[in-house]
């Protein structure tokens, strides 16, 4: 199905401050719903969809066969399906449902073997949790994830007051393919799954007692990098930065700056070549150098999941559309016109040619040219 498109270009829009928090320094923050350099398309998303979940982790990816890849969420009346989208370059998409019931796709990861991988979470009552394959012919497999050996009792020491009324503490969230060729996943208690290509899966564990591992991003040195949150989400949360090598040996390399009680934890890591690590957060960016020197700013949006974008620069999605660093240090957001909020749960970069979101207040798939 070949979608409607629209494009816009004109002049930016004037500059707003950025808040720096303290004893921090943004170079400069601007706010433009178009730009001379960039070029929108939209393409509207089947009816019903209303995007993957859990939302603040990256649902969207870039296939093998130059396609776009996202996890979604269908309600059509009384029917909820969930499954992974695909859209062509040329605005076509095509919906495949998962082929098991009660289970919801979320994040989405290109995987080594040229298929596209994802986490997924039982919404039937059950606890558990899977990682999921879909070839780019739409053949799909499903490999379950191991519960935390003390699930149990993490459950009742949690904020549900004796037992687990929901699933976040086995609940995947982000997953990246890692460069030993594996896939990579964090979710819920303290575990970091490593999943072979073939499906095979071995469990690692973060320092931390009752620790909460959730943003995972590839570095370009032959790590993963992972945010985990090292108290009570609910209560104090406090994260730090941990680096995984490919043997699963865990460190925790810096401290973040600390949350506050109820504030939406790290969703988005973005590790450049340079060795500096850029994290995206509610209503705030996290610059972390390769010394460990954390340096918060606050922002009037709310970040979440980031990659680096067609341009070498980190991207992210926001709670109004998308940001990026410039390398001078200059912060520019990107809304779109006629969109009064614009959630963005999915960002996935065209190598050397553009960025895709997935939109879900205009339930729309966007294209953004850089050029």
């Amino acid at each position: 199905m070949l979608l409607v498109t629209g494009a816009c270009a004109s002049a930016p829009a004037a500059a707003r401050d950025a808040s720096p928090a303290a004893g921090a320094a943004i170079r400069s923050y601007a706010y433009t719903t178009s730009s001379p350099r960039i070029r929108v398309t939209r393409f509207n998303l089947p009816r019903g969809v209303v995007g993957g979940y859990p939302t603040e982790f990256n649902t969207m990816a870039e296939g093998s066969d130059g396609a776009i890849w996202f996890a979604y969420v269908r309600e059509l009346g009384h029917k909820v399906t969930s499954g992974i989208g695909r859209a062509a370059p040329s605005g076509k998409i095509t919906l495949f449902p998962l082929k098991w019931a009660d289970w919801e796709a979320g994040a989405v990861a290109a995987g080594p073997d040229g298929a596209l991988w994802f986490t997924m979470a039982s919404v039937g009552g059950a606890l558990r949790s899977a990682v999921g394959r879909i070839t780019t012919s739409g053949r799909m497999s499903m490999f379950p994830l191991p519960p935390p050996a003390d699930l149990a009792v993490q459950c009742n020491r949690g904020p549900e007051g004796g037992g687990c009324a929901t699933s976040f503490y086995y609940e995947p969230r982000g997953i990246v393919s890692g460069p030993d060729g594996n896939l990579w996943a964090t979710g819920g208690l303290d575990s970091i799954w490593r999943i072979t290509p073939a499906g095979d899966v071995t469990t690692f564990h973060t320092l931390g007692q009752s620790s909460w591992p959730s943003a995972i991003a590839a570095g370009s040195e032959g790590n993963v990098w992972v945010v985990e949150t090292t108290n009570n989400p609910f209560v104090l949360p406090q994260e730090v930065v941990a680096r995984v090598t490919p043997t699963g040996t865990v460190t925790e390399s810096s401290q973040l700056a600390p949350q506050t009680a109820g504030q939406r934890l790290s969703a988005g890591i973005v590790p450049t070549p340079s060795g500096t690590l850029w994290l995206g957060g509610e209503n705030f960016l996290e610059k972390v150098t390769a010394t460990g020197q954390a340096t918060k700013y606050s922002l009037p949006v709310a970040v979440s999941n980031g990659v680096v974008g067609p341009d070498g620069n980190p991207w992210f999605a926001t709670s109004k559309g998308v940001l990026t660093v410039a390398r001078s240090g200059h912060i520019t957001e990107l809304g779109f016109p006629g969109q009064r909020y614009n959630r963005v749960s999915g960002i996935a970069t065209e190598p050397g040619k553009a960025l895709w979101l997935l939109e879900l207040s205009a339930r729309s798939i966007v294209r953004i040219s850089i050029g």
